[in-house]
C-alpha cells in the first residue's frame, strides 16, 4: 500500500513537473524539427518498469550502435528517458555512462507533442528510435527487439562495466554472504507470481503461470552443485516462498538483508552461471555475457537460441484427451510451437508434470561442460541433428510479437535432455 502511495505521489509530482516545463518540451520539438536537415535529433522511451526490458532492450541497442546498425546515415543525436519508476536503479546508473537519459516529464509531453505536429506535418516518425512509421508495437529494430534476432550475444562483448570500486564492495558483501572471490557459484531463478502480483494486481498475468515453478523442484539440483564444488544463491526480489534447503552453501539471497538493486545485478554478472526457468530478471546474466541453463521450456519456440552460452532441456505438452506427451512433430503439425504465447485461447492441451531428477540431468550437464569434463558420445551428437532439422520446421515468428529467432540457431540442446527423451523426435 505504501509503496503505491509513493508511485501516485511521483505521478503527481510528474505531472505537475511536466506542466510547468510544458514550454520547454514544446521548443524542444520545434528545435529537433528545425535542425534535422543539419542533425538528426531521435528520442525512445526505455521501458523501466520490467528488468528483461530495461536491461536487455538497451543492451541490444549498443550492440546495433557499436556495429552501425540501422543507424541513419547523417549526424545524429539519440535521447532517451524513462518511465516514472525503474525497477534498478543502480543499472540507470550504469546506463548513464554509454546513452543520454533526460527527464520523463520533458521527454514524454515532447513525445506527444511531435505526434501532435505529426497530423500537420508528417514527420515519418524520423526522430523516434526504432520505429517503423506509424507502427507503434515491437519492431525488429533496436531498442524495440523482443528477442536477440541478430545474435548479438554471441559474438559482442558486455556492454556495461564495473568500476574497480564496485566490484570491490561487491566482493566484500559476497564475502558477507560466506562466498570468496575465487569461489565458484551459480545464481538459481525459479518463476513465480509475487513480484508482478505485488507491483502490478490491476494487471492480468496468468499468461505466464507455465513459467512458474515450486523452487523446491530445484533442491536436487542444487545439492548436486554443492557436492560438486559450487555454492549455489536462489536470486529474485520478491518470492512466494523460502527454498526447503538448509546447506551453509546455499544462500537464498531474496530474503535476506542484502537484497539491493546493485548486488541483483552484481550476483549475476559475477556467477559461473545461472540456472533459470525463464523470466526478465536471467537477461542480467545474459547482459553480461554469462552462461544461462533453461532446463524446462515451454513452449519450444521460447526458446532463447542466439548463443551457444544456452544450454536448454523441455516441459512436455500433453494431450489432455489421450494424456500422451506430444512429440515435436506433434507440434509442428499441430502448430503448438508459440502456445501460450501465441494469444490463442488453450484447449486440450496441458504440461507435463514437473521432474526435479529431469531438472537436475540438465543442470549436470553444464557442470560438466563448465569443467571441460563433459563427454559427447556419437548417439548423443546423433540426437542433437535431428532435433535440430526438426527445429528448422518450427515457425521463427511469434504471432503476437514479429521476428523471435536468429536465421541460424546457435544454443546448446542438452544431450542428457535427449538422451532421456529420444521418443520425442520420432
Amino acid at each position: 500500500m505504501l509503496k503505491k502511495i509513493i508511485q501516485k505521489r511521483k505521478k503527481i509530482i510528474e505531472y505537475f513537473l511536466a506542466a510547468v516545463f510544458f514550454p520547454l518540451s514544446l521548443l524542444f520539438v520545434i528545435v529537433i524539427r528545425i535542425l534535422k536537415p543539419f542533425i538528426l535529433i531521435r528520442y525512445s522511451y526505455i521501458k523501466s518498469t520490467r528488468i528483461g526490458h530495461f536491461v536487455e532492450d538497451l543492451d541490444y541497442y549498443l550492440c546495433a550502435k557499436n556495429e552501425k546498425l540501422f543507424t541513419p546515415k547523417q549526424t545524429h543525436l539519440d535521447i532517451f528517458y524513462v518511465n516514472t519508476y525503474v525497477c534498478n536503479k543502480f543499472f540507470l546508473k550504469l546506463l548513464k555512462k554509454e546513452i543520454i537519459i533526460l527527464p520523463r516529464f520533458i521527454m514524454h509531453p515532447v513525445d506527444k507533442i511531435n505526434r501532435f505536429f505529426d497530423r500537420i506535418i508528417d514527420s515519418q516518425d524520423i526522430h523516434t528510435v526504432g520505429r517503423y512509421k506509424k507502427d507503434l508495437t515491437v519492431t525488429p529494430k533496436p531498442p524495440w527487439l523482443n528477442r536477440d534476432i541478430y545474435s548479438f550475444l554471441q559474438r559482442t562483448n558486455p556492454q556495461f562495466e564495473f568500476t574497480s570500486k564496485q566490484i570491490n564492495k561487491g566482493f566484500s558483501i559476497l564475502k558477507e554472504m560466506g562466498i570468496n572471490r575465487d569461489d565458484k557459484y551459480v545464481c538459481l531463478y525459479s518463476r513465480d507470481s509475487k513480484y508482478l502480483r505485488k507491483n502490478y494486481s490491476n494487471n492480468d498475468w496468468s499468461y505466464h503461470d507455465h513459467r512458474n515453478i515450486d523452487i523446491n523442484y530445484f533442491i536436487s539440483s542444487t545439492q548436486y552443485l554443492i557436492n560438486n564444488g559450487y555454492k549455489v544463491i536462489r536470486i529474485g526480489n520478491i518470492v512466494e516462498k523460502e527454498m526447503n534447503l538448509y546447506d551453509k552453501n546455499f544462500i537464498d539471497y531474496p530474503l535476506t538483508e542484502y537484497v539491493d538493486d546493485f548486488m541483483d545485478i552484481f550476483l549475476q554478472a559475477m556467477c559461473s552461471f545461472t540456472i533459470t526457468t525463464m523470466s526478465g530478471i536471467d537477461c542480467i546474466t545474459s547482459t553480461f555475457r554469462k552462461k544461462l541453463v533453461f532446463p524446462c521450456v515451454c513452449p519450444i519456440m521460447d526458446t532463447k537460441s542466439s548463443t551457444e552460452n544456452h544450454l536448454v532441456g523441455y516441459r512436455h505438452l500433453v494431450d489432455k484427451k489421450t494424456k500422451k506427451r506430444l512429440s515435436m512433430n506433434e507440434i509442428i503439425d499441430r502448430k503448438l510451437g508459440f502456445i501460450f504465447q501465441d494469444g490463442k485461447k488453450v484447449e486440450n492441451i496441458d504440461l507435463e508434470e514437473i521432474n526435479s531428477e529431469n531438472l537436475r540431468t540438465v543442470v549436470e550437464e553444464m557442470a560438466l561442460r563448465e569443467n571441460n569434463s563433459y563427454i559427447e558420445t556419437n548417439h548423443s551428437k546423433e540426437l542433437e541433428k535431428k532435433f535440430f532439422e526438426l527445429f528448422k520446421k518450427l515457425p521463427k515468428s511469434n504471432p503476437i510479437d514479429g521476428l523471435w529467432h536468429p536465421k541460424e540457431s546457435k544454443f546448446l540442446i542438452s544431450h542428457n535432455f535427449l538422451d532421456k527423451n529420444h521418443w520425442w523426435l520420432d
